[in-house]
């Protein structure tokens, strides 16, 4: 019973990753900082889940996660000090929510 919610958890965290990846990347002007910080908070919660599913001697996944956490909040400091760098903080995002999932799957 338990592992069906733990699915469950997994395909909607899956789901809304996909859908607000798709919204931070859409041509539009949609992508606005609303978007932005959702997508942030995905993925600390992300990195959270992947860091606390670990066990304590797997250290070096473990690290990975909290380093895709930060990470996340990198991409967040560039997006709000420069507007230059936005696909740079685009990219580290997704890198840091692409990554986290690979870790909770794997």
């Amino acid at each position: 019973m338990a592992l069906g919610i733990l699915e469950i958890i997994y395909v909607v965290l899956g789901i809304s990753a996909v859908a607000f990846q798709y919204l931070l990347y859409k041509e539009k002007d949609v992508a606005n900082i609303n978007v932005y910080i959702i997508n942030v908070a995905l993925g600390l919660i992300l990195a959270y889940m992947a860091f606390t599913a670990l066990p304590a001697n797997f250290t070096a996944r473990r690290t990975l996660a909290i380093a895709l956490g930060v990470l996340a909040i990198i991409a967040l400091l560039i997006k709000d000090r420069t507007k230059d760098n936005s696909l740079i903080s685009k990219t580290l995002l997704t890198i840091a929510i692409v990554g986290n999932m690979i870790q909770l799957i794997v």
